[in-house]
């Protein structure tokens, strides 16, 4: 169904062709944080300077944290300059804070100044086209905390399985994922939503809060060694066993804003795309290990970036080609498909 092309694709039609035959399934989606910094959600590098801020001195006779705040000072990347440290759980609880506050004040400035005003988001757009084939479902992946997603299918007034049930506190549930009418929403990397309690360390998922309620710690995974660690935790391994079980299915994969760069989600994709499945990826840039990811393992792949003033950059299965126009952005690639 999907054979490798090996001509040279030389013009603007032939690009638009192969993305849209790329995508003529229902896509399974993977998004990152380069489809939300759009909306101003934040990304890495603010989270880094966040951290440093109020943790060097608190700190400051911490000796992986006087480590990590100077690799970040050097200008290496957060998860870089995690990597490798084992935390003390004090310190990794205040990451966790720091992190779900940064993003949720810049998720709830989303929600209050222009999701409830009605405001149409870019992912919205996206997500009602791919949702309009029977069985009006969509399947998504995501490494983010925050709730632009939720939002999104809000506005297109789709329901979501996000595997909590409830209506203010809800509980993680076990059912089997739906097949339609639904958006089935795994955040991998746990939600602003989502809190584990002190006491029990029970997993709760409440709605929109302001600051977290007292005797709970924000459920997120954060960067660094120990997320390898806490996606084994029960709430997040049920999660990553859904997410190999919709990867398993899926006929082609489409990757807004995502960076390749967990390796519990990107083993199976790319075994997937070895054997041939589709994938598509939209992002402002990659990485070259990202992009030499795509390149190493798939026949069958379409790279939209940045490229430059006012142009975008394809790479069509090793075909390295630049074009008018601004087709990186969702907007953008909601015109090719």
């Amino acid at each position: 169904m999907y054979p490798i092309r090996k001509e040279i694709l030389m013009n603007k039609d032939d690009i638009f062709r192969t993305i849209q035959e790329y995508t003529t399934d229902v896509p399974l989606l993977l998004i990152g944080t380069g489809a939300s910094i759009p909306v101003g959600i934040h990304g890495m590098p603010e989270l880094a300077n966040y951290l440093l801020d109020n943790l060097d001195s608190k700190y400051s006779s911490d000796k992986n944290w006087c480590d990590i705040s100077k690799k970040l000072k050097s200008g290496i990347d957060l998860e870089s300059a995690m990597t490798s440290y084992h935390l003390d759980e004090n310190l990794l609880n205040d990451i966790k804070k720091l992190t779900w506050k940064l993003v949720t004040d810049a998720d709830l400035k989303l929600f209050y100044e222009k999701v409830l005003f009605g405001q149409d988001l870019p992912l919205s757009l996206l997500l009602h086209k791919l949702i309009q084939p029977h069985p009006y479902s969509i399947d998504i992946l995501t490494t983010n905390y925050d709730r632009y997603i939720e939002y999104c299918c809000d506005q297109i007034g789709v329901m979501i399985d996000n595997r909590y049930s409830g209506m203010y506190l809800k509980k993680t549930n076990h059912h089997e994922l739906n097949k339609k009418n639904v958006v089935n929403l795994l955040k991998v990397h746990g939600s602003l939503d989502s809190f584990s309690d002190e006491k029990t360390n029970e997993s709760i998922s409440i709605p929109l809060q302001q600051n977290i309620p007292n005797g709970f710690i924000p459920e997120i995974i954060t960067p660094g060694s120990d997320k390898y660690k806490a996606i084994l935790t029960s709430t997040s391994r049920e999660i990553l066993h859904n997410a190999d079980s919709l990867i398993d299915k899926a006929s082609n994969f489409l990757c807004i804003g995502y960076g390749f760069n967990d390796s519990q989600i990107q083993e199976k994709i790319i075994t997937k795309i070895k054997a041939g499945t589709p994938i598509v990826v939209v992002t402002k840039s990659l990485t070259d290990n990202a992009l030499d990811i795509i390149n190493s393992n798939s026949g069958n792949y379409a790279v939209i970036m940045d490229g430059g003033e006012n142009k975008t950059r394809f790479i069509i299965n090793k075909t390295d080609i630049t074009l008018e126009g601004v087709y990186w952005t969702i907007d953008g690639f909601n015109e090719i498909i």
